[in-house]
């Protein structure tokens, strides 16, 4: 991470809820002639302020939003993955050469080919537990505080880290970033695809014999890929039960996708998984069948 972050203020390209939300973060934690700025993607601000609600209280916060007259030094995309690559190719004319680059969506492979077609930028990878959701445009649902990290893609060290916007707003420093994304993919492609395929409950994948099968053989087919691509992880089985465990209740990002009509973000979850099998020649009968399926209903 370049030094420019503690002299630029960051800018946020997607104001949905978890964008908010760091744009909340961020503001609580520096000073004001660095407050973030906020990048729609229609360049049309829709509101002057938002709200952050949790369980105890609500917090007004203003938005500043990006002109088309600044440059670009610090940058966190927090769209969908489908929607990064074209995210950055728009804002091109606005970045500094040797701008920061933050990552935080769901799924892995867009990472990679950001980093292939803009080698000169410095792109670090995030992932977050946040639990947010907007109830309004401009109303955010904190509901669900957690953690979000962030990992270099080129190096494990970052000289600026203790004394940067990100560490003061609680972000954490990851090493080994990819591993991390890496697990998290492994975990998302077992459990998001069934929930749409059967349009259930993370914890209903538990109460069927036929879905718990599935899961674990999507599971076995991923833990093959991955230790081939050099990421292993032999538990993951049980890492995944737990997972569904602990969030029984909850609707996967891809059933609330596929609820709202919109293009979920499958194609970097079980497609990536899909992709480094077919680089490995392993075959993924369970994932492409599963794919197939999620296919005829949803947009993936």
């Amino acid at each position: 991470m370049s030094q420019s972050d503690l002299i630029e203020p960051w800018h946020i390209a997607g104001p949905g809820a978890i964008g908010l939300l760091l744009h909340s973060k961020l503001q609580q934690a520096t000073e004001s002639h660095l407050f973030p700025i906020m990048i729609h993607r229609s360049h049309q601000p829709a509101y002057d302020n938002y709200q952050v609600i949790d369980q105890d209280s609500t917090s007004l916060y203003p938005i500043h939003w990006f002109n088309q007259e600044q440059v670009i030094h610090n940058l966190i995309i927090t769209t969908k993955s489908y929607q990064v690559l074209d995210c950055i190719t728009q804002l091109i004319p606005f970045l500094s050469t040797e701008a920061n680059i933050v990552l935080l969506h769901n799924g892995l492979g867009i990472q990679q080919t950001a980093v292939k077609r803009w080698p000169a930028f410095n792109f670090f990878a995030g992932s977050t537990t946040e639990g947010a959701w907007k109830s309004e445009e401009n109303k955010v649902i904190y509901a669900g505080q957690g953690e979000t990290l962030i990992g270099s893609m080129s190096s494990n060290e970052c000289l600026w880290w203790e004394k940067s916007s990100l560490s003061k707003a609680g972000f954490h420093w990851q090493e080994n970033i990819m591993t991390q994304l890496h697990t998290k993919v492994a975990i998302n492609a077992a459990i998001n695809p069934l929930t749409v395929l059967f349009e259930c409950q993370n914890g209903d994948l538990l109460t069927s014999e036929k879905r718990f099968s599935l899961m674990k053989t999507l599971c076995q087919e991923t833990q093959t890929v991955l230790a081939k691509e050099g990421y292993p992880i032999d538990t993951l089985v049980d890492i995944v039960t737990q997972v569904a465990q602990r969030t029984g209740a909850n609707f996967s990002s891809s059933y609330q996708d596929w609820q709202h009509n919109r293009q979920t973000e499958l194609s970097s979850m079980n497609g990536y998984i899909q992709s480094l099998a077919k680089k490995h020649k392993i075959n993924t009968p369970v994932h492409d069948k599963v794919m197939e399926e999620v296919s005829l209903k949803a947009l993936i």
